[in-house]
């Protein structure tokens, strides 16, 4: 979304005021259902239902000035039953002038419900593309992003996900602490298929892993859980990878589930809010 710095937007300085980037975020949230096909109005008509912000987190990188030409992009990272957290980005020219981190959650009636299927469903495509990577990662320079690549044998284009699974049978939850995945490669007009399998020694569950070295996580594209803390998805998704948390237990079913954009919704609980209390939330 492109916006301009009005005078109202700024101080006595001709700076804009730190309140004025709520509203820029604000409108390019809206403006990013819009562009999904997606009326807030007509969503919410006659429903004692909305959209609420429960975290926000931003980072002031540089300030914006009056008569700036802006562009503010959207993206969503995890989408849970419930929620959907977003990464925003405030940008001027080549110039980046701040992060956001927004968790969104969909209240119905005074309580947490599930997110509506249209809204679902537009929320896990785009999270199919990952965010650009924020520092160097292995085989991608800053600023690229983990694009599926060609299968050299068939030409078509494949996608690479882990699945945590501590049996190697079910999905299973805790994506920090886990050290089993199964991978699997999804190509275009096929099923997907089970083509290796993690088990990490201790030291390299991302809950225990230090540094900026390479992972084997750094291979894949997106990683499905029964759950994952926030801080498990901050971590991917500064390699590079989507974090996805699913009620799904069939391994291939949560892929070929996340790729049509039908994969069941983590079912809402309070498990985040207990997850972030005891320190789970680490990753």
């Amino acid at each position: 979304m492109i916006l301009r710095v009005h005078y109202e937007d700024t101080d006595f300085s001709g700076i804009a005021q730190h309140t004025s980037y709520l509203r820029f975020l604000e409108r390019a949230r809206s403006n990013y259902l819009r562009l999904h096909g997606i009326s807030q109005g007509a969503m919410f008509s006659g429903q004692d239902a909305m959209l609420v912000v429960r975290s926000l987190t931003l980072q002031f990188l540089l300030p914006a000035r009056m008569d700036d030409l802006l562009q503010v992009t959207t993206r969503p990272h995890l989408v849970r039953g419930a929620s959907v957290a977003l990464h925003q980005q405030i940008r001027c020219g080549d110039r980046v002038l701040l992060e956001a981190e927004v968790r969104v959650a969909y209240v119905a009636e005074g309580r947490p419900g599930p997110l509506p299927p249209p809204l679902r469903a537009a929320l896990l495509r785009d999270a199919a593309v990952p965010p650009p990577v924020a520092r160097p990662s292995p085989g991608f320079a800053t600023g690229q992003t983990r694009q599926p690549s060609p299968n050299p044998a068939t030409g078509h284009f494949a996608m690479r996900f882990a699945v945590a699974s501590q049996n190697f049978r079910t999905v299973t939850g805790h994506a920090g602490k886990t050290r089993r995945f199964l991978v699997f490669e999804a190509t275009t007009g096929l099923p997907p298929q089970e083509v290796e399998r993690f088990d990490l020694p201790k030291d390299q569950s991302i809950h225990a892993f230090r540094g900026d070295g390479p992972h084997p996580l750094d291979s894949v594209g997106v990683v499905i859980a029964a759950s994952a803390g926030d801080g498990f998805i901050r971590r991917m998704a500064a390699r590079g990878v989507v974090a996805v948390a699913t009620a799904e237990t069939d391994p291939a079913l949560a892929v070929s589930g996340y790729l049509a954009g039908t994969l069941s919704p983590e079912a809402p609980h309070e498990h985040d809010d207990a997850e972030e209390a005891c320190g789970c939330a680490q990753g």
